[in-house]
């Protein structure tokens, strides 16, 4: 784990080694109305238009169902985003950090599903 400063803000390196390979995602952080936003990018911009509507409904909404901290969705550039939502005023660091490394995890996982080349 690795947090990294950019003009943009914070974000948070994960790096997951296993028995064959090496793989990275990163979650940026943003605060919104009180909430800590933790976005991870699953896919480049333009991707989902290369899904049938299946195919989205698969990797979004119904992987929605399986894990309740993590959402899935579709930017406005086309790209699959996860997400995580926590209110600031009680955000203990276990809470953080637990909510970082679930997202991405999770966005990791459907990355490889995809078999989106890991970018980082």
């Amino acid at each position: 784990v690795k947090s990294i400063k950019t003009k943009g803000g914070w974000h948070i390196r994960f790096t997951f080694t296993g028995s064959h390979q090496k793989r990275r995602h990163h979650v940026h952080l943003y605060e919104c109305e009180g909430h800590c936003i933790f976005l991870s990018q699953v896919t480049e911009a333009g991707y989902a238009k290369k899904l049938s509507v299946n195919e989205m409904v698969h990797y979004t909404w119904a992987r929605n169902r399986q894990v309740d901290l993590v959402e899935f969705l579709i930017n406005g550039d086309g790209a699959i985003m996860g997400r995580a939502v926590h209110p600031l005023g009680n955000l203990q660091w276990e809470e953080f950090i637990y909510c970082a490394y679930t997202l991405a995890v999770e966005t990791d996982t459907l990355e490889y599903l995809l078999r989106v080349e890991d970018r980082f």
